[in-house]
């Protein structure tokens, strides 16, 4: 975990190497400092997503003139499988706004749509970028994605999207963006799913994952009548 997290400070402000000697240790047993066998995907998404947001709330106030709004740094991930196959996927989140630009919208990158298809019993409705309601200001965060994923016969679904209970206090300058969410569509009704699950797909349910929306900087113009 600690790799990644200084993999993205180096890509972000390259400084890493001040950062070199960065461990965590405690709470021990936490899901952040997770031990075989215990699964370590929980640190390895929400745990450095944590960080890099405390990280990039410090920096911001450190150097104020380089202050941005917080990225949707923690993705939403989810398992499909079926006595037969199994795939991993992640949709990432957007950037946060700056003071000279608007955030960058998250990107569908790291699987195949076609793949997915073909060795699972799932159609993809469609993926594209979601209506963000957060993110507003003088320039607006990058929006995420959502993703629509139907059954076609059973097929087990696990999903982890973000864990923290509570956003974190920031600069009046900027706004939060929209957090992630996985929901569920059966029949004409929609149900909101926890940020963490596991449940059994049946045929002809739509599983909708909603990655988080970067947050936005300044204040946004009034609108015209």
């Amino acid at each position: 975990m600690t790799t990644q997290l200084l993999m993205w400070l180096e890509s972000k402000i390259g400084l890493a190497k001040i950062f070199s000697s960065l461990v965590v240790t405690k709470p021990s047993g936490c899901w952040l400092m997770a031990k075989y066998p215990a699964s370590t995907l929980k640190g390895m998404t929400s745990g450095v997503a944590a960080l890099q947001a405390a990280i990039e709330l410090a920096l911001s106030q450190i150097h104020s003139q380089k202050e941005s709004a917080l990225s949707a740094h923690s993705p939403v991930s989810l398992e499909l499988k079926t006595d037969k196959s199994q795939t991993f996927l992640q949709l990432q989140g957007g950037r946060g706004a700056t003071s000279s630009r608007a955030g960058s919208y998250a990107r569908v990158d790291g699987f195949s749509i076609e793949k997915l298809e073909r060795e699972l019993p799932i159609k993809i409705q469609s993926i594209d970028h979601r209506a963000s309601e957060g993110g507003q200001g003088k320039y607006s965060g990058g929006r995420g994605l959502v993703m629509k994923i139907e059954a076609l016969d059973n097929v087990e679904a696990q999903w982890l999207s973000d864990l923290t209970l509570y956003r974190p206090r920031i600069s009046k300058n900027c706004s939060h963006g929209d957090p992630c969410e996985v929901s569920l569509e059966t029949a004409g009704s929609t149900k909101v799913l926890p940020v963490l699950g596991h449940q059994t797909l049946h045929k002809g349910e739509v599983l909708v994952l909603c990655s988080g929306a970067g947050g936005g900087f300044g204040k946004a113009a009034p609108k015209e009548d």
